[in-house]
């Protein structure tokens, strides 16, 4: 049980870091520019349905990169056995649970001010 609960913080906490946040360094703010760029590009010469515009909304849609998360989690899990990810687990599962709060308090702040 605490298993998969750290699993779906954790799961959480690197889809929010991936799709939302700016990163360490922001280097993950410049890994989203980079494909939003390259899917600019193929815009402005109309190219619709390229390989670089599906790429940059798949990278900032978080229902998309959950799933990639858990596929891989689970295929780490499914090959490596939990007791691999265990640190894993538990160092970004209360990253997660961290944002989860910070999340819940963000929005009661921003409700009081209206």
């Amino acid at each position: 049980m605490v298993s998969t609960l750290l699993a779906i913080l954790t799961c959480y906490r690197i889809t929010r870091l991936i799709t939302k946040d700016d990163g360490p360094g922001f280097i993950i703010l410049k890994f989203r520019q980079f494909f939003a760029e390259k899917a600019g590009k193929d815009l402005a010469n109309k190219k619709e349905n390229s390989f670089w515009i599906s790429l940059d909304e798949g990278i900032n849609c978080p229902f998309c990169i959950g799933f990639w998360i858990a596929v891989g989690m689970g295929l780490w899990v499914e090959f490596a056995g939990i007791e691999s990810m265990s640190l894993f687990l538990v160092i970004f599962g209360i990253m997660g649970g961290q944002a989860v709060i910070q999340e819940f308090i963000n929005k009661g702040e921003t409700n009081d001010s209206n």
